[in-house]
């Protein structure tokens, strides 16, 4: 009787294995790179805010102590609601308090500014 040579190759558990092995790692890689992807969303979308608020109170200041109205003011510019607080403390001082928000989702603010504005000339 001839002898049965063992048969060279991969059996079917073993590609199974391999293939789940692959697909979990794959997986993990995904995962991975559209967390990195949504935190540098979520980063340009802060810088933003973070922009607009300051541009709104450096405009506010460059009209002038008096020509800032007191009370609240919302504006939308874009994916973002703008909203502006100014409060007169004193007579020589005024509060500007800015908050951004993104237009979809106003809770969730992505920057609060606060700064005084003080009479000049006294």
């Amino acid at each position: 009787m001839p002898k049965v040579r063992a048969r060279r190759g991969f059996s079917i558990i073993e590609v199974l294995v391999t293939l789940v092995v692959l697909g979990i790692i794959i997986l993990a890689v995904v995962q991975l790179i559209s967390n990195t992807v949504g935190f540098e969303s979520q980063s340009d979308r802060r810088a933003i805010a973070s922009n607009l608020a300051r541009q709104k109170v450096e405009d506010l200041k460059k009209g002038g102590f008096y020509n800032i109205a007191v009370g609240t003011t919302s504006a939308t510019s874009g994916l973002y609601t703008i909203t502006t607080t100014v409060t007169a403390t004193t007579a020589t001082l005024k509060v500007i308090h800015v908050t951004v928000a993104l237009t979809r989702t106003p809770t969730a603010l992505l920057a609060d500014y606060t700064t005084e504005v003080f009479q000049r000339g006294l």
